[in-house]
């Protein structure tokens, strides 16, 4: 359970007290398995779909992993490139350009396969965009005056609920998986959220700080990054980035195409069959974040085919 008074601030957060109730509930059944993070450094890797005008919905993908512990991940990655004389270079594997490139969708079980390796949780969270909030029950939410007000700069009010969800789900996972002592380290896809890398990524890592202090999380926030390219970090940050992209397109595409039919093909079926299979190290957890009779209402995702 949550280390606050969640009656304090649920007339504000509504979706987050369903959250953690659907997320005890896993734990409970012994879905999910808690403390297995005895790193120094736990690194939250994420990735959102759905900013087309034509999707029905937000995907929201975080990965959290050991990153100590993720070099066996690299050294197997390594092994596929040099097996791969089509993938010498540093480039790596994007969703949106599997249908035109035929060696990475050769290589993409493989690829799946060794993100198995990765410790860690792999959280999507799917959510209806006819929900115009998840913070309150009725219209959309009202802050872009008050960020604005505080500093925190110009917001669209689509872009502001977006960017809330993203750090009101990642501080509740962050908060259940982080130990004491221990420092996070997250790394974003660049979008709207975060300007691709311009002013605005400064104002998230100042509300993410706010969403920490609320959720009490311990240990040291050491920063917030949106481009590794540039940032010198090792270039398998962008495969270990592959992981809640590739899921997160995939989730996207299964539910914007399907509209009532019960099957997928291709690589989003590779993708999504990988992901519904049990792993030892890398734990993965969906949840569908829906709102009926004027109630949300938080399920696991399901998959179908014939």
């Amino acid at each position: 359970m949550l280390p606050i008074k969640l009656n304090t601030i649920k007339k504000d957060f509504p979706a987050l007290e369903l959250l953690d109730e659907a997320f005890d509930k896993m734990i409970n059944k012994g879905k999910v398995k808690l403390n297995i993070f005895d790193c120094e450094t736990i690194y939250c890797f994420s990735d959102y779909a759905g900013e087309r005008a034509s999707d029905r919905n937000h995907v929201f993908s975080f990965l959290y992993f050991d990153y100590n512990y993720s070099g066996i991940f690299k050294s197997e990655v390594d092994k596929l490139r040099v097996s791969e004389p089509h993938w010498n270079d540093n480039s790596f594997i994007e969703y949106k350009k599997i249908p035109s490139d035929r060696v990475r969708a050769r290589l993409l079980p493989s690829f799946l396969n060794i993100a198995d390796l990765i410790r860690g949780y792999l959280v999507v969270i799917f959510v209806d965009k006819r929900i115009d909030s998840v913070f309150h029950y009725n219209g959309k939410i009202k802050v872009s005056k008050d960020l604005y007000d505080a500093g925190l700069g110009k917001w669209a009010p689509h872009i502001v609920e977006k960017m809330l969800q993203v750090l009101m789900f990642n501080s509740y996972f962050l908060f259940q998986f982080i130990n004491d002592g221990q420092k996070y380290f997250w790394y974003s896809d660049r979008d709207a959220i975060n300007d691709e890398g311009g002013p605005r990524i400064d104002y998230v890592r100042k509300l993410f700080s706010r969403f920490k202090d609320m959720l009490n999380i311990k240990g040291d926030f050491l920063g917030y990054e949106t481009n590794f390219e540039k940032k010198g970090y090792d270039n398998y940050f962008g495969d270990i980035m592959s992981i809640p992209d590739l899921v997160a397109g995939a989730t996207l595409e299964y539910f914007e195409e399907q509209k009532g039919v019960d099957y997928v093909k291709g690589t989003t079926d590779t993708i999504l069959r990988w992901f519904a299979l049990p792993s030892s190290t890398l734990q993965k957890i969906h949840f569908k974040l829906s709102k009926e009779d004027n109630k949300f209402i938080f399920s696991n995702l399901r998959w179908y085919r014939k």
